[in-house]
């Protein structure tokens, strides 16, 4: 925050600090942590990979931390011991990103329900807020 100094009469003095201030004022700030959700199981795995990585560094662009769930557990881990991992980091976020074909998958659905009884915000791709 800048510092109101008095008027002595003279021109306006800029130090350093005020624009050090100023800076920091005026840099993008985060938008929060965003969990991105979409469908993973019964695809190919290396497109949705793909996909996820290509959505989370658009959505990083933007100012959101993203907890990408494609980076969480190894490929072919059990579906339930994934979800499980997936659920706990989710709980560090406070927006959920829905990826298009986010109604086909089951554990998008079960994120989402937690999501909405948490009052997550919630982000569908496609959708203007």
């Amino acid at each position: 925050m800048l510092s109101p100094r008095p008027y002595d009469g003279g021109g306006f003095a800029w130090t350093p600090e005020d624009q050090a201030a100023l800076d920091r004022e005026m840099r993008p700030r985060p938008r929060g942590r965003v969990y991105l959700a979409g469908p993973i199981t019964g695809y190919d795995v290396d497109e949705r990979i793909a996909t996820f990585r290509s959505r989370a560094a658009l959505l990083a662009q933007d100012g959101y931390e993203v907890v990408n769930p494609c980076e969480l557990s190894p490929p072919g881990l059990d579906w339930h011991l994934s979800l499980r991992t997936d659920i706990r980091e989710m709980m560090s976020c406070d927006t959920i990103f829905l990826q298009k074909g986010w109604e086909k998958s089951k554990g998008v659905r079960l994120e989402l329900h937690i999501a909405l009884a948490l009052d997550f915000k919630v982000i569908v791709e496609g959708e203007t807020a």
